[in-house]
């Protein structure tokens, strides 16, 4: 072992790295400078085979510069275990983050676990914890994290919305209603949570609501089928009829399976 010959390779590899991110994302010669920052993050580890720095750092690179998910989540697994009992709080967020993505949930969950217990303070891994955790269908769980993150950050958009989403999924539409109400607030760009708060709407029956919530979603995003199909529903059941069969006409164009769906209900008059 050469601590020291390690320490200076890790210099190295941090150079090659700061170059790297000089030049534009994703062209040859960054990518030959973070190749370069590998190797010697490599040779780093060769040295000194208990180094978290550099285990540290070839995560980092593989992770944000190269976008290689599956050998960062080694690299950074190498740092954790060779931290002992003193993981960088950082570290496990990024395992939790990238075994999200990966959809092994159940490591991230352990990573983000630890994270959170070191940083408590940690919205972001807050969310990504209870994302794993909705992802497992653990969802009493979810509600807890999601809603820490919200209690650390009143306006967090994305987590309200899981949270909403959870309590609509549980039919608990009361209690999803201001949170969706919130997350609608902190995104008003965003399709999907105008769509969700439609849906709490027209399952307590307050429909004008929920076609107005609907109408923003289609405004937001106007090839969103299934806010169509709700919207048709919504105007079914506020007895607009006429409006509602224009929605079948719309979604003739765009989903012919929710079309048809739409158009039975048409008849049906709910």
């Amino acid at each position: 072992m050469n601590a020291q010959d390690s320490k200076s390779e890790i210099e190295i590899a941090y150079s090659y790295r700061k170059l790297g991110e000089k030049e534009p994302k994703a062209s040859a010669q960054a990518t030959e400078y973070f190749a370069q920052a590998v190797n010697a993050y490599k040779t780093a580890i060769q040295l000194d085979s208990k180094s978290v720095s550099a285990y540290t750092g070839l995560g980092d690179v593989l992770y944000l510069d190269l976008k290689q998910y599956s050998e960062a989540v080694k690299a950074y697994t190498a740092a954790v275990r060779m931290s002992g009992a003193n993981p960088a709080p950082r570290v496990l967020y990024n395992l939790g983050w990238l075994n999200n993505d990966l959809k092994h949930y159940a490591e991230a969950i352990q990573f983000l676990k630890q994270a959170t217990q070191l940083k408590p303070e940690d919205v972001d891994a807050f969310f990504e914890l209870g994302f794993a955790q909705k992802q497992q269908e653990n969802y009493q769980a979810a509600i807890e994290s999601f809603s820490e993150a919200v209690r650390l950050k009143p306006d967090y958009g994305n987590a309200l919305y899981q949270l909403g989403w959870i309590y609509n999924d549980q039919k608990r539409y009361t209690e999803a209603l201001p949170v969706l109400r919130r997350a609608a607030r902190s995104m008003p760009s965003d399709a999907k949570t105008s769509s969700e708060l439609g849906y709490t709407f027209l399952q307590l029956k307050n429909y004008n609501e929920a076609i107005v919530s609907y109408g923003i979603a289609i405004k937001l995003q106007p090839d969103n089928a299934s806010a169509h199909h709700y919207l048709g529903l919504s105007l079914v059941a506020a007895g607009r009829r006429e409006e509602a069969m224009a929605e079948y006409r719309t979604l003739q164009q765009l989903d012919r399976e929710e079309a048809e769906k739409l158009l039975a209900a048409i008849k049906q008059g709910r």
